[in-house]
């Protein structure tokens, strides 16, 4: 779906109003959950090292999720005594306060006021006490009474975490050595979270939850995620950044857990994929935010604003007869929308000697799309209607042939799940089957057949923002249309914006390779297509790499997201940015079919 930007402005001015109250109640995945036993034992019990009785909002957060799971204990709850309290690295001026105050208005004014329903929130404070199920506050890190029941540590004080894993081992600051080490945020401090990517105007920012296990080895990473920066707000970044790094530390323990649970083994599987962390840097003048790098972030907004103004974008399609290849690129067909629409993620089907395409149309009068199909003769969109068009936004048409029937899988997280929807009469009529995963946030969801069992890929927003470009899921059933979809254990299996975000169908190779068409992520959506090569596949490991011999010569066309072939023809969707004269209605409009290469303004278009 185009209009989405992960992390981008655009996202932020389209979120929901949920504000910090809604990620407090924010529950682990319903479709991992099981009914709990009377004789149940927890997966893992932790203690939890805090700085005060009081925490910042998004460590709320992450204390309801772990209370809210149910293969996890907090055993007790520790304040940060003296002992185990470091100055911190990097402490900010005057010149820096007043910065950081400026940045943080204008980002309540520009992003996150009621009008806009972002939630942008203050710097809230949260209570130990008032949050339900958490043991109460308990005083100092020298004993050793809170310490007894936990097998581990996570650590979510402010003042440089991975650097006291290290204090954690011996020193002034040593904490007692539980049974399977500390875990923490892998940062410098809390304080410059998110911080240093926008001054420094970082595509991306990356965090890693570490554990700490006192060994030959200090850091081993546990999760890593990688996000695309907010460039416009450090404040408003940070802000993102710090609900990623609730849910990437209780990913991080679940997995732990789950260690836990295998055993002996199941400790050295993990232990033989956890990768060594180096020492964290010493802090650059890349975590100052004083009023010089204040005047850069403005200056970055306002350029980006004038460009937006000064340019219209339009989603459009192109399609090729057969296999498209590099050097078939210029003999791709150019089809544009009619004016105040665009048209995205397209899927071919052939039957009965014809070609069909479905693709997202959507309305900016209505501010949803609907699923359309149009008939491909001699380069030409035929007999284009709407074909599924519920009452809110669909998108992706996925296209899935079972047992003699047509299904389509459209996107449909406006609806609160994954529908399937089947074909009564081809190609305009179909039906709503049933809903195959309820209450799952959950876009670009693509189904295919593997090593004996259905899959099911899926980009799952668990913030509620939405942002359905950092983490991909994988779901596996023994049938696709009637049998229960569970989640992956090591979900999500890919937590990394560059390449997690679905761009069209697996590809079965003849060889028996699986190649997963991926969008590149990044503050301008669009930006290209990369082609991963899933490595493992099964019921409780996933991996995937590059693709080695596949270029993603798709790239060279600017601005595309999504890619899909069959033997007959080959369809993608691009993204024309036309110059301001566009905006003046100067430039044409309307449904037209054209050769990219082939015509000079079509050249134009789309540089």
């Amino acid at each position: 779906m185009p209009e989405e930007r992960g992390q981008s402005a655009a996202t932020l001015r389209s979120a929901p109003g949920i504000g910090a109250a809604a990620f407090e109640t924010m529950t682990t995945d319903p479709i991992t959950d099981t009914a709990p036993s009377p004789d149940r034992t927890f997966a893992l019990r932790l203690a939890v090292l805090v700085d005060g009785d009081s925490v910042p909002g998004w460590q709320a957060t992450l204390l309801q999720r772990l209370i809210a799971d149910r293969t996890l204990e907090i055993t007790s709850l520790v304040r940060a005594g003296p002992e185990a309290t470091a100055s911190p690295r990097w402490a900010p001026g005057v010149s820096a306060r007043l910065a950081d105050r400026l940045d943080l208005t204008v980002a309540r004014l520009r992003y996150g006021g009621p009008w806009r329903r972002v939630p942008i929130p203050p710097d809230a404070v949260v209570e130990v006490s008032g949050l339900q199920g958490v043991p109460p506050v308990q005083g100092g890190t020298s004993g050793t009474d809170q310490w007894a029941a936990a097998e581990v540590v996570l650590d979510l004080t402010a003042d440089g975490l991975a650097r006291r894993c290290v204090g954690m081992q011996r020193g002034p600051r040593a904490l007692p050595v539980v049974r399977l080490g500390q875990v923490a945020l892998q940062d410098d401090s809390i304080a410059t979270l998110g911080r240093r990517e926008t001054i420094a105007d970082r595509p991306f920012a990356e965090l890693a939850a570490v554990l700490c296990t006192g060994d030959e080895v200090p850091f081993r990473v546990l999760r890593a995620g990688t996000y695309v920066t907010f460039r416009y707000s450090w404040n408003a970044n940070r802000w993102l950044l710090q609900h990623k790094a609730a849910l990437l530390l209780h990913d991080a323990l679940r997995q732990l857990g789950r260690a836990r649970q295998g055993g002996a083994v199941g400790w050295q599987q993990i232990s033989a994929r956890l990768a060594p962390l180096p020492t964290p840097p010493e802090p650059t003048h890349e975590h100052a935010c004083g009023l010089r790098s204040l005047l850069r972030v403005l200056t970055r907004t306002c350029r980006r604003g004038l460009e937006k103004r000064l340019s219209s974008e339009q989603w459009c399609l192109v399609t090729h007869a057969g296999v498209a290849t590099p050097q078939s690129l210029d003999r791709m067909q150019l089809h544009t929308p009619p004016a105040g629409h665009f048209w995205a993620d397209p899927f071919a089907l052939s039957r009965a000697g014809a070609d069909w395409v479905f693709f997202e149309q959507y309305d900016f009068a209505v501010e949803r799309a609907a699923i359309w199909a149009a008939r491909l003769v001699d380069g030409h969109l035929l007999d284009q209607r709407p074909v599924v068009a519920p009452p809110y936004h669909v998108s992706y048409p996925h296209l899935l042939e079972h047992r003699g029937e047509l299904y389509m899988v459209p996107e449909s997280y406006h609806n609160g799940g994954i529908e399937l929807w089947r074909c009564a009469r081809f190609p305009y009529r179909w039906l709503r089957e049933r809903t195959l995963i309820d209450g799952l946030s959950a876009a670009d969801a693509t189904i295919f057949a593997a090593r004996g069992r259905w899959w099911m890929l899926a980009n799952v927003d668990r913030t509620g923002l939405p942002d359905h470009a950092d983490e991909l899921h994988v779901f596996h059933t023994d049938d696709p249309i009637t049998g229960r979809w569970l989640a992956h254990p090591d979900n999500p299996v890919v937590t990394d914006a560059r390449v997690a975000r679905m761009g069209g169908a697996v590809i079965h190779r003849p060889d028996g390779r699986l190649i997963r068409p991926a969008q590149v992520g990044g503050d301008i959506y669009g930006s290209g297509i990369q082609f991963m090569e899933i490595t493992e596949l099964s019921e409780t490991g996933y991996a995937e790499r590059p693709g080695r011999d596949l270029l993603s010569w798709m790239a060279e066309i600017p601005r595309i997201h999504h890619c899909h072939a069959t033997k007959r023809v080959t369809v993608a969707d691009i993204c024309r940015v036309m110059p301001w004269r566009a905006r003046l209605g100067l430039a044409a409009h309307g449904t037209r079919s054209s050769c990219v290469g082939g015509s000079h303004d079509a050249r134009d278009d789309t540089a």
